[in-house]
């Protein structure tokens, strides 16, 4: 299998023939990140709902949108942009480097646009004292 290696298809194949039936043998956020880059990979639609679902407790708003572009995962980057862009707090460094170029830019305009309409609200109310 090109460009899968052989512990991802193993986890993968832990999820059809599990040891345990009561919980999968895939775990941590670099379990289910693989299990997800497999069945995007070759097309496994249930396995990938699977996996997206155990990765939305597990990541964090610049780990999804770093999952989201790389595995088209649309539904996870309007929240996790959100939650990025109304945090009093910048990017890190490791966040920028999920989100890229593009996602960082992308989040300072946002925080920007917040921050241009806080301020149109607190002049429009002070006309009015």
């Amino acid at each position: 299998l090109y460009g899968i290696e052989p512990h991802q298809f193993e986890l993968v194949l832990s999820l059809f023939y599990p040891k345990n039936i009561l919980e999968h043998e895939p775990q941590s956020l670099a379990d289910w990140s693989s299990v997800l880059h497999v069945a995007h990979s070759y097309s496994m639609g249930q396995i990938r709902t699977l996996a997206i679902s155990k990765l939305e407790s597990l990541t964090s708003a610049a780990e999804k949108i770093e999952l989201a572009n790389k595995y088209d995962v649309k539904d996870w980057l309007v929240s996790a942009y959100l939650e990025l862009s109304l945090r009093l707090e910048g990017l890190s460094v490791d966040e920028g480097s999920k989100v890229g170029h593009r996602g960082a830019t992308m989040i300072a305009n946002m925080k920007q646009q917040v921050v241009e309409g806080i301020k149109r609200f607190v002049e429009f109310e002070t006309m009015y004292e």
